[in-house]
């Protein structure tokens, strides 16, 4: 088994990347990474956050899932849906990013 302090460092790492998501979506740079050509709108800021996002919750929902053996089972299902719905998420992004962007 994997130990905990590895598990807590993997949702550590994710969080880390959240804020700092996050602080660039704040500032506007997160809008300027992936729309360079667009003028700048609510839109486009929502849209950067929602192709940015799915990467720090799915790094957070598998230090989660690696930490299955301390976890309650209700709590281990809802880390296996949590890293469903954001594994799913993040191709859905990943593929807007290559064939669209």
């Amino acid at each position: 088994m994997i130990p905990r302090a590895i598990a807590n460092f993997v949702i550590c790492a994710g969080l880390f990347i959240l804020v700092k998501i996050l602080y660039d979506a704040a500032t506007g740079a997160l809008n300027v990474q992936f729309f360079t050509a667009s003028p700048v709108s609510w839109t486009t800021h929502v849209f950067a956050l929602g192709l940015a996002l799915p990467l720090p919750f799915h790094i957070i929902s598998v230090g989660l899932l690696l930490q299955k053996r301390w976890l309650s089972p209700p709590w281990k299902k809802v880390a296996w849906i949590a890293v469903v719905a954001s594994g799913c998420w993040l191709g859905a992004a990943l593929g807007i990013k290559l064939l669209i962007l």
